[in-house]
């Protein structure tokens, strides 16, 4: 499993989605999601931008393969979500949910007991095959956008919304796609565990 946590930290590091690229021409985009409601998220020239407040940024809402030996007999596709907090207030608990394209909202995320390292928290959800039936959007021409609501509560009794952008075009898709033939095939030639 500590493996899976360096993958994590390595994709999030790669990933195009949350650029740092500083811009002025950053655009609030209305989205429609989960039970009706329009959120606004925000996007540059280089993609989604991170969402944040006073108190939370958003620093990841990535995906990545974890080889068949990692989890299961077959790769698996991890969506992994991480959050920087920008104060020392304590949080009591972490939800993450998909409230786009999915309705109605799911959540992905319950960590009602969150650990923070130096302010950063990390977790991951695993979403199953990357060929599976609920992954069918890897396969699928086009952008790929998802909205993911994160919820973080205080000790104080406050809460912290924020709805994160996260989109994926064609060459993130075969590149995840591809990553999952490779271990897949890796798996098979050395025989399983």
């Amino acid at each position: 499993m500590k493996n899976i946590h360096y993958h994590l930290v390595a994709a999030l590091l790669a990933s195009s989605m949350l650029t740092a690229c500083q811009t002025t021409d950053v655009r609030e985009i209305p989205m429609k999601i989960a039970g009706g409601e329009t959120v606004k998220v925000k996007a540059g020239p280089r993609g989604p931008k991170p969402a944040e407040d006073a108190r939370i940024k958003i620093t990841g809402a990535a995906i990545l393969i974890a080889p068949p030996d990692e989890i299961g007999d077959t790769p698996s596709l991890l969506w992994s979500f991480s959050l920087q907090a920008k104060t020392r207030d304590e949080i009591t608990r972490i939800t993450v949910e998909n409230v786009f394209p999915t309705d109605p909202a799911a959540i992905l995320v319950d960590d009602s007991a969150p650990s923070l390292r130096d302010g950063m928290w990390i977790n991951s959800w695993n979403n199953g095959d990357p060929m599976g039936k609920q992954n069918g959007w890897l396969q699928q021409k086009g952008l790929a956008p998802f909205v993911f609501r994160f919820t973080v509560h205080f000790k104080d009794g406050t809460h912290s919304v924020l709805h994160q952008l996260a989109t994926f075009g064609d060459d993130d898709k075969r590149f995840f796609l591809n990553a999952a033939r490779q271990t897949s095939e890796r798996y098979i030639i050395r025989g399983g565990k």
